[in-house]
């Protein structure tokens, strides 16, 4: 048995120009949209990322402005504080005691005023009550 070799014939012809056209086809009708709109999502998530970038720096921009406002605060703060406890040391202890409990006694007058208005504040708080 001899071999014969492979002969091109005109079916195959047709059929390979057929797979060309059927390809550029494909190729511009479906491939190329969704090629495009890969691009187009891909440019999309590029524009965001540069816009949440800017974002996060301008916050970390303004949480510098708020940290030095603060340190300053704090300064300005401290350097107010020994005045006050300047002040406070001033007070002793035997001052205090001496007005919180002081050895007199309020007159009768006084006394009758204190009652009357507990008196009417718990009135009012406590429905139920009656004068």
């Amino acid at each position: 048995m001899q071999e014969q070799p492979i002969g091109i014939n005109a079916t195959l012809i047709v059929q390979a120009f057929n797979f060309l056209i059927a390809y550029i086809i494909v190729r511009k009708l479906f491939l190329r949209p969704a090629i495009d709109a890969l691009y187009e999502d891909a440019a999309q998530k590029e524009s965001l990322d540069g816009k949440i970038n800017e974002r996060v720096l301008s916050n970390n921009a303004r949480e510098d402005l708020m940290r030095t406002q603060w340190l300053e605060f704090q300064k300005h703060v401290a350097g107010k504080v020994p005045e006050l406890v300047s002040t406070a040391e001033s007070v002793t202890a035997e001052d205090v005691d001496a007005q919180i409990f002081s050895t007199t006694t309020p007159s009768s007058e006084q006394i009758d005023f204190m009652a009357k208005s507990i008196a009417h504040g718990l009135v009012k708080r406590i429905d139920h009550v009656r004068e």
